[in-house]
């Protein structure tokens, strides 16, 4: 037979012992196999505790985390409330900002501020250098469904935030569509939307691409969503960095 495990201290079962001794011997084995047993659950059990316990604070410090990206991201949109993006329009040989801003202005602005005039929101049509700031066009292209290149993407920025919420009042029926010159030379459309944060887009994007959102849009940054189970009911995003899974149930 296999030789039996002695403990430490316990002297070798000797040849000839006699039934007491025998049963005494493996006695002390098994004493000595539950003691280890013991001592191995008791450190596995502690070891299993400081997991739970740096699972828990890893938790804390994920909520922490995100916590400060949320303020974070909420800083910046708060210093893009005086500016928006203008999407669609073709650069030019000449992208200075003055000329940015005067082809925003003659093409876009100008036919949504003679909206709010007709509307008596404004009284005349205010001037390009007294409601535009600064203007400039970001360092990259996207691409549409088709695959074609769109023009990068133009910021301005307005100099009050009243002529910003008038123009963003007017917007949806007052910027016009590109004249058919202006479609043969490539244009396809002319936007002005809010000037949001890569988060937010990302979590805007997400909502739209979502099987159970009906619409999702921002409303001075902040982004609002209705679901196809009940359109009528518009809710408010938690933060750029909420899962979906958290505020939007299946």
């Amino acid at each position: 037979s296999a030789p039996a495990i002695v403990p430490q201290g316990l002297k070798p079962l000797p040849a000839g012992a006699s039934q007491e001794e025998t049963n005494a011997f493996f006695s002390a084995i098994l004493v000595n196999i539950n003691a280890t047993t013991t001592a191995t659950f008791s450190k596995i059990s502690h070891l299993e505790s400081k997991v739970t316990t740096l699972e828990s604070e890893v938790t804390v410090l994920k909520r922490e985390l995100r916590a400060v990206k949320e303020s974070v991201n909420k800083t910046e949109l708060a210093a893009r409330n005086l500016s928006a993006r203008v999407l669609g329009l073709p650069a030019t040989e000449d992208e200075s900002p003055a000329t940015i801003k005067k082809n925003v202005y003659d093409k876009i602005l100008k036919p949504v501020l003679q909206a709010a005039k007709d509307k008596n929101q404004i009284t005349s049509i205010p001037q390009l250098n007294t409601i535009i700031e600064d203007a400039f066009r970001l360092n990259y292209a996207a691409k549409d469904a088709q695959g074609r290149t769109l023009p990068a993407p133009v910021i301005i920025k307005f100099k009050d935030k009243a002529m910003r919420t008038i123009i963003f009042q007017n917007k949806r029926d007052a910027i016009p569509a590109p004249s058919s010159g202006e479609v043969a030379a490539g244009v396809r459309y002319y936007l002005i939307v809010e000037d949001l944060t890569s988060p937010t887009l990302k979590k805007l994007k997400d909502l739209r691409d979502d099987d159970r959102v009906s619409r999702a849009w921002t409303t001075e940054g902040a982004i609002r969503y209705t679901l196809v189970a009940t359109p009528e009911v518009v809710r408010k995003c938690p933060g750029a960095f909420a899962p979906l899974s958290e505020f939007i149930k299946s």
